[in-house]
């Protein structure tokens, strides 16, 4: 008998266009009851900087996965140096509105901080909301210390839930 799919509706196909040094960590999200079929794919990608500055990348598709965008796009935004430029673990979460939200560990101000990026299928184009923010800890006292590896779902009426480790 022919090996179970899973409900894999293609088969295996390359999502990102970077073809130098690695892209790790990739994550996938579906908007999940809605009927347009968006997909986000988020990687930690380490083309930047001869292969020694991680950036967080994604892609998306809007039809089931039979068609990628033709360019990766590049989720954060600062332009840090060594040794404060890892962005890495990324997390991803769709609503069944079209809401994104990309999560990761940032370490562009000394320490590891949790950012976010927001994002919305507009027209069935996924466009920015802003700029990349940063988490901050209710207790300001407390920024000093890292927090890492951040997690986040959605639920069906669009509320998204943040999670992470944290080294206070």
């Amino acid at each position: 008998t022919a090996p179970l799919d899973y409900n894999i509706l293609s088969p295996d196909g390359k999502v990102n266009k970077g073809t130098a040094c690695d892209q790790i960590s990739p994550i996938i999200a579906s908007d999940g009851i809605s009927t347009s079929h968006n997909l986000v794919v988020v990687w930690e990608d380490w083309r930047s900087g001869s292969c020694q500055d991680p950036d967080i990348y994604l892609n998306w598709a809007t039809d089931e996965a039979a068609t990628w965008q033709a360019v990766d796009t590049r989720v954060n935004d600062d332009v840090s140096t060594w040794p404060n430029w890892y962005q890495n673990y990324p997390a991803v979460a769709v609503s069944p509105q079209g809401d994104v939200a990309v999560v990761w560990q940032d370490k562009r101000n000394g320490d590891y901080d949790i950012y976010f990026q927001q994002y919305r299928f507009v027209g069935g184009v996924l466009t920015a909301m802003g700029g990349n923010q940063r988490f901050l800890l209710a207790d300001p006292t407390k920024q000093g210390f890292d927090q890492e590896r951040p997690d986040i779902g959605v639920d069906k009426d669009g509320i998204f839930y943040l999670a992470w480790q944290d080294k206070r």
